[in-house]
């Protein structure tokens, strides 16, 4: 029962590192201006630019995270 709630907790890990990776992806495409702001004029919302940092870091935490959590559950 231990195993399956680790690999479950991996699981959900995983998919959170690939939502990250995913807006990651597309916010790293985005031009922004001299300020470091991109407005979106269908949805008037203004992103910035250091969230694509956060994103990237987000993402690659979560997926260690998912990897750890994997072998752990492989020792039980």
């Amino acid at each position: 029962m231990l195993r399956i709630a680790i690999r479950l907790a991996a699981a959900t890990s995983l998919a959170g590192a690939g939502l990250c990776a995913a807006l990651w992806t597309s916010r790293r495409t985005l031009i922004y201006n001299d300020q470091g702001r991109y407005f979106d004029a269908e949805t008037t919302v203004v992103l910035h630019q250091q969230s694509v940092v956060i994103y990237g870091a987000l993402a690659l935490l979560l997926a260690l995270l998912a990897i750890m959590l994997w072998l752990a559950s492989k020792r039980i």
